[in-house]
């Protein structure tokens, strides 16, 4: 569907801190619908461009149905 999703691996989150390269990938690609930040702990949203940023553990990755469709 060339639609971009980009995805973020970070350890040691305490908080919802958006990557400034996430930041540069949202802006340069507007039509992409979010984002995701993989990590060892957290598991909440934050917003950025007007999108949604999902914050999720890595133990997650398997649940998210839009990632079935490459791994």
């Amino acid at each position: 569907n060339r639609i971009p999703i980009p995805i973020e691996v970070k350890s040691h989150l305490r908080a919802p801190n958006i990557p400034d390269g996430l930041l540069k990938f949202l802006r340069k690609y507007p039509k992409a619908p979010f984002a995701v930040v993989f990590n060892e702990n957290l598991n909440m949203n934050a917003s950025a461009e007007g999108r949604v940023i999902y914050f999720k553990p890595w133990q997650d990755v398997i649940e998210l149905d839009f990632l079935k469709t490459v791994i």
